[in-house]
């Protein structure tokens, strides 16, 4: 089996784990928790992942305009 065929096969099964786990498991913790505990941590981790992909967004914005900026002020044709 070649590397890519492997690749794509692990990451399918590791998907497939994972969508296993969370339909086993979700019931169990709103038995747990109940219903209105169970939201909570959903939407805190809902928030969580928005923040950490806006932190990451922010991130990458601020290397691809200091990057920019840079190169405009290489050039010798730069009003800065």
């Amino acid at each position: 089996m070649s590397t890519l065929k492997r690749n794509i096969f692990s990451n399918l099964a590791g998907g497939a784990w994972v969508a296993a786990l969370t339909l086993a498991i979700t019931p169990i913790q709103i038995n747990l928790l109940g219903v209105e505990a169970f939201g909570l941590i959903v939407k805190w981790g809902i928030e969580g992942t928005a923040v950490a992909c806006m932190g990451l967004g922010y991130f990458t914005l601020g290397a691809v305009v200091r990057s920019d900026i840079t190169r405009i002020m290489q050039r010798e044709e730069a009003i800065l």
